[in-house]
């Protein structure tokens, strides 16, 4: 069988998460299905208005990025292992943040007016809301989208 690549081209070219996760000196594990996996993610107080791309990212610890300006939670990480904590940005809503939060969310500190966008999964969810221990516990008038969600801010 013939081998269509040369060395130069079978190492794939690093993903936006990459780029970032080395910049930050984040060590992390990229497996053959392009997944991404860290040990834990701490990029608070960076003064960032949006999140990188870091849907293909795996946190099997904590993911903290508090104390930004984020508008939005576009771009989270696909599933946080324990901890993810959001807390003192600038979010009116929940969409784009996690699927599955194994542990405790915090949403503290933000201009919440809805939880639309909560993970289906968490063990507590706080916020200036309220506090939950499941998404069928969140009433579902915070479940829904704000009537004019803000847009994260473009690259």
């Amino acid at each position: 069988m013939r081998n269509f690549f040369n060395k130069k081209s079978a190492v794939a070219p690093l993903t936006e998460a990459e780029q970032k996760l080395t910049e930050w000196g984040v060590k992390y594990k990229r497996k053959n299905d392009g997944t991404i996996v860290v040990r834990e993610l701490d990029i608070s107080g960076k003064k960032l208005t949006r999140l990188p791309d870091l849907s293909n990212v795996v946190v099997l610890g904590d993911f903290i990025c508090q104390n930004n300006q984020l508008t939005s939670l576009a771009g989270s990480p696909k599933s946080v292992g324990r901890g993810f904590y959001c807390d003192g940005n600038k979010l009116t809503s929940l969409i784009g943040g996690p699927q599955t939060v194994a542990g405790y969310m915090s949403c503290k500190s933000n201009p919440l007016t809805s939880l639309a966008g909560a993970p289906q999964k968490f063990a507590r969810l706080s916020s200036n809301l309220g506090d939950f221990y499941s998404r069928s516990a969140i009433p579902a008038e915070l479940l829904q989208a704000p009537s004019n969600p803000p847009q994260p801010p473009q690259p």
